[in-house]
């Protein structure tokens, strides 16, 4: 009997292309080979695109979605495909018959891609910052916690299709966000739209939705979510502060007093991004200063608060314009303070005293009371209110109760060394008097002295040279300080702590140190002295310093002065002598001295 040859398939290799989406169960492509007898059918082997690879041994467990019929040679779909995950595979099909005569072929099936992932954002939350003015088209920078990161906003999103099922297309539904910002449909960087200007103070900060989806047909998917952007409108200088009105109305009660409060003008600026500076204006003066006085110098301003108050009592005239300018470093604006000086009008009801005299103790944290202020001609239950006129100047140390009139202490510490007279100014009234009634009076206070200062060395540090022939009685040095207290806590003697008792002593009222034997009898080349400077202050306080003193021996030189000082201007030319300097040589044996 002849042999049953089988013959080879009809094909060496088979192709085939299917979707993704392609229902489990669904055959794939049919194969066969000729042969007289019965033939079956078997995968012996396939490979991935990806280069992942499965072997016959492998059983069904493996990552190949497909088998074979071993029969009809039909190669059916048993697992779902999955695009994104392998897009090919290759195969080899062994066909077998009853003689175990066998051939091979090869099958390539490609895997299309089916629209079938949604898009999803990188991050549903997107921050960002663009300066309001920005022209139409700036692109609007990416921000962390309101600072730039300095490259672009982009929404972005991710779909694991490819093709037209993996295009995205970002777009804002919102209405009103269209009017101001435009997303780019195909990156999701956003960008300005806005045909007028972006405005911080209108909006400074702006939220609207973004969404996105594929262009998948027949069907487009969409994010589940949509990514909120924050947008920041950054503010700038854009607009110029206003004062609160045009023109201001104040009035001054004569006599009035240096400090006296006129008038607080006030202003506004809708940026906030820089202190407005307030300035009193001279005819076409435009420079703006920290106290700047008219002419005559009657009042002043203060360039952060715009408080305006009496500078020279005397030069207060009846009527008076001030022009007053306030500035945010960029914009101006100006206004009129009309300021009228009216006696005080008499109303029988004034002060007991003139003045008030008291004092206050320096370096003081308690609130104390220092004085009591009252009136006479006033009604029994007339309701009088007091005030502290210069709050300005005196407000930081000292209160005045609003009904009893005491005056204490704020708890604010005098400093005597910095000022020691202030000069309160009380004012009373009666609001509920028709016209209401008002009296003035000046309250001097003076700072009780602490000793709180310890006496300071002038001209320091001390050096002094004496020669070996110095006789007795010879001033070695100098030493000075100053205490900054008053009388007894002011006063200063000296003493001299550490220095050879039978050679030196110093003057306890001058400072000056003098030589009490000759140098040659105790010889040393040098001498540390160490001066106290004391005050007669409760408790005393003290400072101390050196001064360093060199024994010239005979064979040395002496300098007219052991000190030299010079000033010349930077460009001054070289080589040009600028200072002289000159020492006189120990006597030699004929009694003669040289000077150089």
């Amino acid at each position: 009997m002849c042999p049953d040859p089988l013959r080879r398939f009809h094909r060496e290799e088979y192709s085939v292309k299917v979707p993704e989406s392609l229902p489990v169960g669904s055959v794939v492509v049919a194969v066969g080979a000729r042969s007289l007898s019965l033939v079956t059918y078997a995968i012996t082997a396939a490979r991935s695109g990806d280069g992942v690879t499965w072997t016959e041994d492998m059983g069904p467990e493996s990552f190949l979605p497909l088998a074979i019929n071993p029969t009809s040679g039909a190669v059916t779909l048993v697992r779902e495909l999955d695009f994104e995950e392998h897009r090919e595979y290759r195969v080899t099909i062994r066909a077998t018959n009853v003689v175990k005569a066998s051939s091979t072929c090869s099958l390539v099936v490609a895997v299309s891609d089916s629209n079938d992932n949604v898009p999803r954002f990188t991050s549903l939350s997107f921050e960002g910052v663009v300066l309001e003015n920005s022209a139409r088209g700036t692109v609007v920078h990416a921000a962390r916690n309101g600072t730039s990161l300095g490259y672009p906003l982009q929404t972005s999103a991710r779909d694991l299709d490819s093709g037209v099922n993996g295009l995205l297309y970002y777009h804002i539904r919102d209405r009103a966000a269209r009017q101001l910002f435009s997303v780019d449909s195909n990156t999701g960087v956003i960008q300005i739209c806005a045909t007028s200007r972006l405005d911080h103070e209108a909006h400074p900060e702006v939220e609207f939705l973004v969404f996105v989806s594929d262009s998948g047909a027949p069907v487009r998917l969409h994010a589940p979510s949509p990514a909120r952007v924050h947008v920041t409108i950054l503010n700038l200088n854009d607009n110029p502060p206003r004062f609160n009105q045009s023109e201001f109305q104040a009035q001054v009660f004569l006599p009035t007093f240096e400090g006296v409060r006129v008038l607080q003008v006030k202003a506004t600026d809708p940026d906030g991004l820089s202190e407005l500076r307030f300035s009193l204006m001279e005819e076409g003066d435009l420079e703006a200063k920290n106290e700047v006085s008219v002419r005559p110098p009657a009042f002043r301003l203060n360039a952060t608060s715009g408080l305006i108050t009496v500078s020279s009592p005397a030069e207060v005239l009846p009527e008076q314009t001030l022009s007053v300018m306030v500035s945010d470093g960029k914009f101006t604006d100006r206004a009129s303070v009309k300021v009228r000086a009216l006696p005080l009008p008499s109303s029988g009801m004034r002060f007991t005293k003139k003045v008030y005299q008291t004092s206050a103790a320096e370096n003081s944290t308690r609130r104390h009371p220092i004085a009591m202020v009252s009136l006479i001609g006033t009604a029994l239950s007339e309701h009088v209110e007091f005030t502290l006129l210069n709050e300005e100047a005196e407000g930081e140390w000292f209160e005045v109760e609003r009904t009893s009139g005491a005056i204490q202490t704020s708890g604010v510490p005098l400093d005597r060394e910095q000022k020691e007279w202030h000069a309160l100014v009380i004012q009373a009234v009666s609001p509920e008097s028709n016209p209401p009634r008002v009296a003035h009076v000046l309250c001097n206070v003076t700072v009780k002295d602490m000793n709180d200062n310890r006496p300071i060395f002038l001209d320091l540090p001390y050096y002094a040279m004496i020669p070996h022939n110095a006789p007795v009685g010879y001033t070695v040095a100098h030493v000075r300080a100053v205490d900054l207290d008053k009388g007894k806590n002011g006063e200063i003697r000296y003493e001299l702590l550490r220095s050879d008792p039978e050679l030196f002593s110093i003057s306890k009222h001058s400072g000056e140190i003098f030589l009490d034997r000759s140098p040659r009898e105790r010889y040393q080349p040098e001498y540390l002295l160490t001066v106290a400077a004391h005050d007669k202050g409760t408790p005393p306080l003290h400072s101390e310093t050196v001064v360093r003193v060199k024994l010239l021996d005979q064979l040395m030189p002496i300098w007219d002065t052991p000190y030299l000082n010079a000033t010349i201007a930077e460009d001054f030319p070289l080589d040009i002598p600028f200072l002289t300097a000159t020492a006189e040589a120990p006597s030699n044996s004929k009694g003669e001295s040289r000077t150089r």
